[in-house]
């Protein structure tokens, strides 16, 4: 098993936006709509993409977004921490992989 097939897409269920990044009225905006937590808001809006098992369905053509977003860089170990209860598991698989 990858460590993507464990973790099941934590990465293309939500948004997050730094807040040091960001003009007052988008933090207030954004706050409105998401979860603050540790200087990062949260926005809850899974892929529309991401089949029943967190699989990517059009992983050979998805945005430039998601494809900077390697896996075991520093955004996916924290999304992973921040959404997964088996983070663990997932960190260790992805450290085995390297």
């Amino acid at each position: 098993m990858t460590p993507c097939q464990l973790c099941q897409g934590a990465c293309c269920e939500s948004i997050v936006f730094d807040e040091s990044q960001l003009s007052e009225d988008h933090k207030t905006w954004l706050s409105l709509h998401g979860n603050k937590k540790f200087g990062m808001i949260e926005i809850e809006t899974k892929c529309k993409k991401l089949d029943k098992c967190g699989k990517c369905s059009i992983y050979e053509n998805r945005p430039e977004m998601c494809r900077v977003f390697s896996v075991g860089g520093n955004a996916c170990l924290n999304t992973i921490k921040r959404r997964r209860k088996n983070w663990k598991e997932i960190l260790k698989l992805i450290e085995q992989n390297k």
